[in-house]
């Protein structure tokens, strides 16, 4: 006996199990993207606050010596990222001193 060839399946069942199966890379390449951005930004401001700080975070502003604690990504596209600073000499939370950079 011949076997019969399958049916050929409806145009949408063929689409639910394409998108079943292909994963689009997007989100996942932008938060890499974010995080990355994030740890080169948190470099450069590390780099700033030692050379030489503009007056608003210079440590006598900031009340003594501060640490980059972490670098939020934006929550949308276009948004700036959240810096978060700790005083250097302090183990405690990292909520001290928070800014936006672009």
């Amino acid at each position: 006996e011949e076997s019969k060839p399958p049916a050929d399946l409806p145009p949408a069942v063929v689409q639910e199990i394409f998108d079943a199966l292909v994963e689009d890379p997007a989100r996942e390449l932008e938060e890499f993207r974010d995080v990355r951005v994030g740890e080169s930004l948190a470099v450069h401001l590390e780099q700033l606050l030692t050379c030489s700080p503009p007056p608003a975070l210079q440590p006598s502003a900031l009340g003594g010596a501060v640490r980059v604690c972490e670098v939020l990504p934006p929550a949308a596209p276009g948004l700036p990222f959240l810096v978060l600073l700790s005083p250097r000499s302090g183990a405690g939370a990292c909520a001290a001193t928070a800014g936006r950079v672009r």
